[in-house]
């Protein structure tokens, strides 16, 4: 029997048990910071700024309408 051929594929089981226990610890760990950064993120977003952000979408959509009209108004006139 080899022992070198044994050994060296000992290590490489032992490598790839490593990296796959490393890409979980790295999997939660991103995980969690994504959470966190969710909750701060919900915690900026206070009543004024999400009134805000539907009164600036609402121009935009309303304007967005407006120009929309304008060139099918023009293209018919032609």
């Amino acid at each position: 029997m080899n022992t070198t051929t044994l050994t060296t594929h000992d290590r490489r089981t032992d490598v790839r048990t490593g990296a796959q226990l490393l890409r979980e610890r790295l999997a939660a760990r991103l995980g969690h910071a994504l959470l966190e950064w969710s909750r701060r993120h919900d915690e900026r977003r206070t009543s004024d700024a999400v009134a805000t952000a539907r009164l600036i979408e609402s121009h935009g959509t309303e304007l967005r309408d407006r120009e929309f009209a304008r060139v099918a108004l023009s293209v018919a006139a032609r």
